[in-house]
């Protein structure tokens, strides 16, 4: 789950709608070698599907005690997370090897240096899927490589910008957004490798600069918000059910 505390308000997205909203960016990026490669159909798939394995998590939000928030997807337990995101990079793989690949890279990098036991072992298994996917799928090109490079930074930026639209508002500025002070970290060859900077124009708008879309786009995010007093008087699992979905509506454009 996906977490804004805002105005003495919880913000909720799941994971899945966010990544839903990554796949609405990726389809307007213009990056050159989506127009012809032969796997961009696989790509987007990788995108709209990377946070699979928390379909099942964020169907109830659960409460950390600790921060008296709903836990999000930063201080989930780890151990139960791991097992969910393997049984979604599973199911990725089943629709695409290709997608599986690129999310299980995307996962894979979340723990390159961790000393956690678990999460080692994690790795080191996503490393092995990674080897056997290259070798079932025959990227053995030099070409190939430069393919999967460019696809992972598509992937990871679309989620960047995804989690920047879920996670920042224009009145917020110390949230404007902790990760991204110099801009994205993913960069782009047509982009001449600038950094992408995000800066909120207005409550509905987001400048980005360079711009990496073929045009302004306008990207939706399902979201519940929550008072600290509906949790209170009736349970954050039961007050996150009755809540109505609304639908978050933000345009990128030109900075």
């Amino acid at each position: 789950m996906i977490i804004l505390e805002h105005d003495q308000q919880f913000h909720l997205v799941k994971q899945h709608d966010h990544a839903q909203a990554s796949g609405q960016i990726a389809r307007q990026m213009n990056i050159p070698r989506l127009t012809f490669d032969s796997r961009t159909d696989d790509v987007y798939i990788a995108v709209d599907e990377h946070d699979r394995g928390w379909i099942d998590l964020d169907e109830t939000p659960i409460w950390n005690d600790k921060t008296q928030t709903p836990f999000s997807f930063e201080d989930y337990p780890l151990y139960p997370k791991l097992q969910f995101y393997r049984l979604g990079l599973d199911e990725v793989e089943v629709q695409s090897p290709y997608a599986a690949l690129l999310c299980s890279l995307h996962y894979a990098s979340f723990f390159e240096d961790v000393q956690d036991s678990k999460a080692l072992a994690f790795y080191e298994q996503e490393r092995t899927r990674q080897r056997r996917l290259l070798q079932q799928l025959a990227l053995w090109e030099e070409d190939d490589h430069e393919a999967i490079d460019t696809f992972y930074d598509l992937l990871q930026f679309c989620d960047h910008l995804s989690l920047f639209i879920c996670l920042s508002t224009v009145d917020k500025e110390e949230e404007n957004f902790r990760w991204q002070d110099n801009g994205f970290r993913q960069r782009f060859e047509h982009l001449d490798f600038e950094h992408i900077m995000p800066r909120w124009v207005d409550e509905s708008t987001i400048a980005l600069t360079p711009f990496p879309l073929h045009e302004p786009t306008r990207v939706t995010v399902k979201e519940k918000i929550l008072t600290a007093s509906e949790i209170e008087q009736h349970g954050l699992a039961d007050a996150y059910h009755a809540a109505s979905y609304r639908e978050r509506e933000v345009l990128l454009t030109s900075g």
